[in-house]
């Protein structure tokens, strides 16, 4: 393959045998003798031969811009697969540490799982059937029909309030209610006691209206007056003492 030395080199020797030639023909134009000057026909010989040489090395040329150009194509392309090739060595880097980290977690909860007691089968059993109702729907069943007996996947009212918190939140009101009950007790026995005393008083009075008039005395005559009177007395006496203001605590 021709150098690019040879080349300079031809492309001089070509230019000197071209001015040659203008010599010689300007020589021979004027009817001037050649002399020294080498025959036209030798030097459009050596030029034609020069030409193909030139032609040949110019051939040679292009053949070698086609391979320089495939080179630098060839130079992208190992560019671009190293770039790929450092872009996949950081991502197996980081996946790497990735997995180590995972493996380690995985590592310390299997350590932690040995740790623990072991798993009793009760256990699962016992879970598994609570989870049973709400893995799918009962067989038959209707969704059309909202009557149709199935267990909610979430406790109702009903549950809530039989269960621990229903029942503290019961006892709380009931002993809220508690002191409003025990005034209202009081108020009740202090109407109980007015009302028995007004009673005893009118029974006082018709017993001695009767014994004055001599009407409406009762069987047993002023005996059995005299003893109403008594009693209506004793029990007057124990309205007195009927404690009105009851400890409310």
């Amino acid at each position: 393959m021709a150098s690019l030395r040879s080349v300079s080199q031809h492309i001089d020797e070509y230019a000197s045998l071209s001015r040659q030639l203008f010599g010689t023909l300007e020589t021979l134009a004027d009817d001037r003798r050649a002399g020294d000057h080498e025959d036209p026909r030798a030097l459009v010989e050596r030029i034609v031969a020069l030409d193909r040489v030139l032609q040949n090395e110019v051939d040679q040329i292009e053949e070698h811009q086609r391979w320089q150009q495939r080179i630098l194509e060839v130079e992208a392309t190992i560019e671009a697969c190293d770039r790929a090739a450092e872009r996949l060595v950081r991502t197996l880097h980081r996946a790497k540490m990735t997995l180590e980290d995972t493996v380690d977690a995985a590592s310390q909860q299997i350590a932690d799982a040995d740790a623990r007691a072991p798993l009793d089968y009760r256990d699962v059993l016992a879970y598994a059937k609570r989870l049973a109702p709400y893995t799918s729907a009962p067989p038959r069943f209707d969704p059309a029909n909202p009557s149709h007996a199935f267990e909610k996947p979430f406790p109702d009212e009903q549950m809530m309030r039989a269960g621990r918190l229903g029942q503290l939140e019961a006892a709380a009101a009931a002993a809220a209610a508690e002191p409003s009950a025990q005034t209202a007790t009081a108020g009740g026995a202090s109407a109980a006691a007015s009302a028995a005393l007004a009673k005893s008083a009118a029974a006082m009075m018709q017993g001695a209206l009767a014994s004055a008039v001599g009407f409406g005395m009762p069987a047993g005559g002023a005996g059995a007056v005299s003893a109403a009177g008594t009693d209506a007395g004793h029990a007057m006496d124990d309205l007195l003492d009927l404690d009105l203001n009851p400890d409310l605590s």
